[in-house]
């Protein structure tokens, strides 16, 4: 017998009620649920729509839902970097290649005038900080919009929390950091001034996109983003 409505949106609080928040991974168990359900009643009339929900539950382990949570996420979390990698190559092709290479020009330039200037050490700290803290403040700002727009209908998705929460990808500026510092304060760089400028501007460049990738382009693109990995998700 198929489910009823009623016994479907008991699916539904019961995966809420252990510990499964986003609404596409709720859907996922709940079609798993049912379906063992449907199979459990087919082959003992005899058993209650909760105790066939029990024991496919149990099927799941110790941990529950907990492994196939995580198992969600570790996709999801790879969709978003391909979302991310596929924006970010973007920049490197005509006509956005033009923007890319006059920014790295600038900063490039700005360092090699500055070689022998007190003002050196300001500026590079400066734009390491710049780049490295403008993620974060753009999370600390917006933090009310970005709860706001993860949600849907009432309902969370995991792909839209890792784009509002910029994913796992605030690391990569942050390496661009450590990089930038420990190179201006190692002899190599100090000795090949030259050298130092190119490689510092390619980090702040490619910081820079990065940024700018995470902070607006993706987010700008969400209810497209999400509608191509949710069929389900204009509807809501």
């Amino acid at each position: 017998m198929p489910m009823t409505q009623e016994q479907i949106n008991q699916l539904y609080s019961f995966t809420r009620a252990h510990f499964v928040e986003h609404y596409d991974v709720q859907t996922e168990l709940v079609d798993h649920l049912a379906n063992g359900i449907e199979r459990l009643l087919k082959e003992d009339s005899s058993l209650s729509f909760n105790e066939a929900l029990q024991t496919e539950f149990k099927k799941f382990g110790v941990c529950g839902f907990h492994d196939i949570v995580q198992e969600k996420k570790k996709a999801i979390a790879k969709r978003y970097r391909g979302m991310v990698w596929r924006f970010f190559i973007q920049w490197f092709q005509w006509p956005k290649l033009v923007l890319t290479l006059a920014l790295f020009g600038g900063i490039e330039l700005t360092m090699t005038t500055l070689n022998q200037s007190q003002f050196k050490p300001m500026l590079f700290f400066g734009l390491l900080l710049a780049f490295t803290l403008l993620p974060l403040g753009y999370l600390i700002v917006n933090r009310k919009n970005r709860e706001l727009d993860q949600v849907r209908g009432g309902k969370k998705w995991m792909l839209s929390e890792l784009i509002y929460n910029l994913g796992d990808m605030l690391q990569v500026p942050n390496l661009l950091f450590n990089l930038g510092a420990l190179g201006y304060n190692t002899e190599l760089f100090s000795i090949h001034a030259n050298h130092f400028n190119l490689v510092f501007a390619a980090l702040i460049t490619l910081a820079g996109i990065l940024n700018y990738v995470l902070l607006v382009v993706i987010p700008s693109k969400a209810e497209t983003l999400l509608s191509d990995t949710y069929p389900e998700y204009q509807m809501q």
